[in-house]
């Protein structure tokens, strides 16, 4: 997988040097697979790694589930109205597999128990309530997704309209 990942993104405009230095499969995921990758940009020494997430479709056992080509066109629409997203970089399609795009990879903390218990989140749980407030409002406000994306039934999420 490392070999044909780094073939496909090396194929991606200003890619061409890049290579991965790591890649790894992260835990959890009920309807896709997510794997984490550094990649160096180019052939530069102490070159920054640019941290990034690889999500691979998978049948899903849910009875809805958003699929990984819209909710790539949704990240692209919200990061470009300045949310806090990751950064979508590409999508492509694996021979063997359904559709991948990869996106930046944001360092923190995804285990609700420890956000919830751990003495290091105090702050961050008094702060939260609050961002995450704003941010729900400004993406009730993009200009991008008005009448552009349609509720799943039940209203459990987004579906592009046809």
């Amino acid at each position: 997988m490392k070999d044909w990942l780094e073939s496909f993104v090396r194929g991606q405009e200003g890619f061409a040097a890049a290579r991965i230095t790591s890649l790894r499969r992260m835990p959890g995921g009920a309807s896709k697979e997510t794997w984490a990758f550094d990649l160096q940009p180019g052939r530069e020494e102490g070159e920054a790694l640019l941290p990034l997430v690889l999500r691979i479709e998978r049948a899903s056992p849910l009875p809805v589930s958003l699929d990984l080509q819209t909710e790539f066109r949704l990240l692209q629409e919200v990061y470009r109205e300045g949310l806090p997203v990751p950064r979508p970089y590409w999508r492509g399609r694996m021979p063997w597999a359904a559709p991948l795009p990869s996106w930046n990879g944001i360092n923190g903390e995804t285990l609700v128990r420890r956000l919830q218990r751990d003495d290091r989140y105090e702050q961050a749980r008094r702060v939260i309530p609050e961002q995450l407030g704003r941010y729900l409002a400004r993406i009730h406000r993009l200009p991008g997704t008005t009448g552009k994306w349609i509720s799943f039934p039940g209203g459990t999420g987004l579906l592009p309209r046809p």
